[in-house]
């Protein structure tokens, strides 16, 4: 990952920015910025055989101590995992804003240009709103006064052709007059284009909370039971976006440098204790005999 190299083994992560080199053992030692080193394969190294994989070694495993090398190391691979988690959780979050933002200018943009009614209501969360397009990026909106029940009433119209919108009688000021009303924008209009009858005959219409089926020519009106069907409430949810960080744990491995050991405080008041324990032993053994 970039310039650190981590262990998935191990969990440890370790830099060679500032590395130097030492030469211990008969073999050549790089050592990274944490103080851990890893030995440098020459190529005639790599050509050799392997030793025989029969043979089984026997390991004892000891409580080892943490030292300033294998927590820098061990903090190293953290702080490169959850930096890459990060990384990727806010990156995908940001293209999914981006996503959606773009989907609602597409949106916007195609509205405008086949219905800028339905855009304004839409924009201004008002239903009694009738827009239209102005200029390339204008439109005009006008405020619509509602109707109330006894302002119209459906008038059959006894006739041989049919119209695209439902007619009614619209009734102002004592008068009566004949008009046309959109059943998908429910704005009034004096006139209306014909239509086949065997289309628009039987238009459905909603009002408040009714729904309603108006035959134009015979003037029936019959209630509609439409099947509801509840639309899930929309939610982007980026939680899922983000991948699941797991705890880190620090593993008892034996990674001390042997250089170092005698400066060590706490192993050499190991020692001090060690020999103080030896000294009481051996007293005890002279006592019992």
């Amino acid at each position: 990952m970039g310039p650190i190299w981590l262990s998935d083994d191990g969990r440890l992560g370790l830099t060679f920015e500032n590395e130097t080199f030492i030469h211990d053992c008969g073999k050549n030692i790089s050592v990274s910025d944490q103080g851990l080193g890893s030995i440098v394969i020459s190529t005639s190294e790599l050509t050799r055989k392997k030793r025989n994989t029969e043979r089984v070694y026997k390991r004892q495993f000891s409580d080892g101590l943490v030292t300033s090398s294998q927590l820098a190391s061990q903090l190293t691979y953290l702080d490169a995992a959850l930096t890459k988690a990060v990384n990727f959780a806010f990156a995908q979050s940001i293209r999914s804003f981006c996503e959606f933002t773009e989907m609602v200018k597409h949106w916007v943009e195609s509205t405008y240009m086949s219905d800028p009614t339905d855009l304004a209501r839409s924009l201004f969360s008002n239903s009694y709103l009738v827009a239209k397009k102005s200029a390339r990026s204008l439109m005009k909106v006008w405020p619509c006064v509602p109707l109330e029940k006894e302002d119209y009433e459906f008038s059959p119209t006894k006739l041989d052709q049919c119209f695209e919108f439902l007619p009614i009688i619209l009734k102002t000021e004592s008068k009566e007059h004949l008009a046309f009303v959109d059943p998908i924008t429910m704005i009034v209009s004096p006139t209306s284009k014909k239509g086949p009858c065997e289309e628009f005959r039987n238009i459905i219409i909603q009002i408040n909370d009714q729904v309603l089926e108006v035959d134009q020519v015979e003037g029936r009106i019959t209630s509609v039971k439409p099947r509801i069907f509840l639309w899930p409430e929309a939610k982007f949810n980026f939680t899922n976006m983000i991948p699941n960080i797991e705890s880190h744990a620090f593993h008892q491995l034996v990674l001390l440098n042997m250089t170092d050991i005698k400066n060590h405080a706490f192993v050499s008041n190991l020692i001090k204790v060690s020999q103080m324990t030896y000294q009481i032993h051996e007293k005890d053994s002279i006592i019992s005999m």
